[in-house]
């Protein structure tokens, strides 16, 4: 079953986000100002399947193992045909990166926060996370994103600008493709001012030359979307659940992360090399 309502009609169902622009302008005038007091924050490789090439901006390679902590703002990510790994960020942000994908992050910062705002049903503060998408498939969860916050991705095909929510971007030769799991998104032709705004179960696909006439192509199969995408969607939200980053207001340094263990670890019966007499 999916996640989200079929939506199988002949008429578009995007619709232009002129009456979003008020709010838009506001959010993005509200992360401009909290841009000044931010730092570069911290990310976590939850997971990682497959050997994965981390370069920084000069083109040195970095060497990352699952769990570890790393400072993403910068990086280069490329995975082999076999690889799949996902990061999470202290924003609450994760990054569900498929096999054959080429993406980077461009910028990554964050505002110091105390104790009394961590947790993992909001964002604490505000941060800026700006992304390049270059080929392959991933998946973006940010349940958890503040409205002061901004999330851009730049594609192939024009960008992206993430409220809210779940979705799964791919970019082959057959050109961009969108799904929106839940949640909702911003996506900016390549003029970067006439905009659709996609929303839940929607899902699209654009090539080069429907972008010249400013149209996005329907896809109407919503009941066939592969299970794959499906199950990586699920697994970035997951990632997003499964690390709590310490407040870090009163030290100015980037958040430390904690990794978080299911409830079932503390139920497994406690083995004991001896045994105590009555």
């Amino acid at each position: 079953m999916l996640p989200f309502p079929l939506i199988l009609k002949k008429a578009p169902f995007f619709k232009r986000a002129c009456s979003l622009s008020i709010s838009l302008v506001i959010a993005s005038t509200g992360s401009t100002l909290f841009a000044q007091e931010m730092i570069p924050s911290n990310g976590l490789i939850t997971s990682l399947k497959g050997s994965i090439i981390i370069t920084d901006d000069s083109g040195k390679k970095l060497s990352f193992k699952s769990r570890e902590s790393i400072s993403p703002s910068g990086t280069s990510w490329s995975t082999s045909e076999k690889t799949k790994g996902f990061l999470s960020l202290s924003n609450g942000v994760a990054i569900g990166i498929d096999a054959s994908t080429k993406i980077s992050i461009l910028d990554y910062q964050q505002k110091p926060y105390d104790d009394k705002k961590q947790g993992f049903e909001f964002e604490p503060s505000a941060s800026i996370l700006k992304l390049r998408f270059e080929s392959g498939k991933i998946a973006i969860a940010s349940n958890q994103l503040s409205p002061l916050s901004e999330l851009r991705i730049h594609l192939p095909i024009g960008s992206l600008r993430i409220h809210k929510g779940t979705s799964v971007i791919s970019y082959d030769n057959t050109g961009l493709h969108l799904l929106v799991v839940d949640g909702n998104l911003t996506y900016y032709y390549t003029d970067g001012k006439t905009r659709e705004f996609l929303t839940q179960g929607n899902r699209v696909s654009i090539s080069k030359v429907s972008v010249k006439g400013q149209q996005l192509a329907e896809l109407q199969e919503l009941a066939r979307v592969d299970p794959h995408t499906l199950r990586l969607a699920t697994a970035t939200q997951y990632s997003s659940r499964r690390v709590l980053y310490k407040a870090n207001k009163a030290t100015g340094h980037p958040p430390e992360p904690v990794m978080v263990v299911r409830p079932e670890y503390f139920e497994q019966p406690e083995m004991r090399p001896y045994q105590f007499k009555d």
